[in-house]
């Protein structure tokens, strides 16, 4: 009976955190440049992956919104997108140890 009241309200705020990671997301990625801001470009992808799945979420958890398959999809892209940016960091954290072992 809690969780039904509290639920919604868990929701808007999970809502509202997603929105901010992907403002400073954006935010950052227009500060870097190189190779780093390739790899962000990746993050920065994940990320907006992450705002886009919540938004499905949020919408399907007020009944506004429901597609079948939507919300698993999205997770998955989120994942995928994810794991290829770690990845690519990395591979520049393993360029960098070597550069400063020389």
């Amino acid at each position: 009976m809690i969780l039904e009241l509290v639920e919604p309200y868990l929701e808007v705020i999970n809502l509202v955190i997603a929105l901010i990671i992907v403002v400073l997301g954006l935010r950052v990625s227009s500060v870097l440049e190189g190779k780093l801001k390739n790899a962000w470009n990746y993050l920065l992808v994940a990320i907006l992956l992450f705002g886009i799945h919540e938004i499905i979420g949020s919408l399907a958890e007020f009944s506004i919104f429901k597609i079948e398959g939507l919300y698993a999809f999205t997770e998955f892209l989120f994942i995928v997108a994810f794991l290829m940016a770690v990845l690519l960091f990395r591979k520049l954290f393993l360029e960098l140890s070597k550069k400063v072992k020389k």
